[in-house]
């Protein structure tokens, strides 16, 4: 029985070193199957990877599936943009998504997106913004700028929220009460 992944013309697909120019990458959505993406140099993807790839206007996270199908022509295949530094999907979860797509008849795609369900999981952690005092002699002193040191002198540092909470001012830009 021929792999669902087979290639017409697997010279054209893998390199001499066993690594492939073009994989297959199934999408979290409501597709039939993975999409070819090109591999570009400088970026080595293996089955369970998860990459980056455009789609339309915007970029949108898969799971290297296998070898491409090649069922569309080079020149129309976009690049992956990039491989996330996250943990494989292990073959026994992608084979796991094979069976529940084909035994509940379902696209393969829909089933990865309940596997992805926490798509925040791949973001790189939001870097958080905190206040301290850094000279409390700077600049003239109104009475709110004093809230803020005084509220800062009892906490090593305050992220913006509950600086402004604890000093009693807002945190907009030019309101005036800073």
């Amino acid at each position: 029985m021929a792999s669902f992944f087979a290639s017409n013309t697997p010279d054209e697909n893998v390199t001499t070193d066993g690594t492939y120019r073009r994989v297959g990458v199934l999408l979290p959505l409501p597709l039939s199957g993975a999409y070819d993406y090109l591999v570009p140099e400088g970026i080595d993807v293996a089955p369970g990877d998860f990459v980056e790839v455009p789609l339309g206007a915007r970029a949108v996270i898969g799971v290297v599936w296998g070898p491409a199908k090649d069922d569309v022509a080079r020149a129309k295949l976009k690049a992956i943009e990039a491989k996330l530094e996250t943990p494989p999907l292990p073959e026994v979860s992608r084979r796991f998504i094979d069976w529940v797509a084909n035994y509940c008849l379902s696209p393969p795609g829909a089933v990865l997106k309940m596997a992805m369900s926490v798509g925040e999981a791949f973001q790189p952690e939001r870097m958080l913004k905190a206040y301290s005092i850094a000279d409390p002699n700077a600049g003239p002193v109104t009475a709110a700028r004093q809230r803020v040191l005084n509220a800062l002198s009892d906490a090593p540092s305050l992220q913006p929220g509950d600086l402004a909470r604890a000093a009693g001012v807002t945190t907009g830009r030019g309101s005036g009460n800073v």
